[in-house]
């Protein structure tokens, strides 16, 4: 897709996530061999459309794997593990602080 060369793949894990069939691509079903060669054959009859699949293609590319966007999305995501981290650790400290008060006030009514 980067290249600009048409892209014939199956629908396969998290290809069709990066390929819409019949807009940035061709996709087939996995396996089968006669729908692949059908969409081989569908690009090298029709070398008019080629330009618009692969400008498609290689916008997608952009928007999804430019590296800067990349490092900016993990920096997000990162910092979303570490507030969800402190958080719980805070959660935990003020449920065992408050477990400790209530193990002093009970001692103390028993005294």
């Amino acid at each position: 897709m980067a290249s600009g060369l048409p892209v014939v793949s199956t629908r396969h894990a998290g290809i069709p996530e990066l390929i819409e069939h019949q807009r940035t691509g061709y996709l087939t079903p996995e396996k089968n061999d006669m729908e692949l060669a059908k969409g081989i054959q569908f690009f090298k009859e029709n070398p008019d459309v080629w330009t618009d699949y692969t400008e498609r293609a290689r916008k997608v590319i952009e928007e999804k794997f430019d590296v800067n966007k990349q490092i900016i999305e993990q920096q997000r995501l990162y910092s979303l593990v570490n507030t969800v981290k402190t958080e719980n650790a805070t959660k935990k400290k003020t449920e065992t602080e408050k477990k400790k008060n209530t193990e002093t006030e009970k001692s103390k009514k028993k005294r």
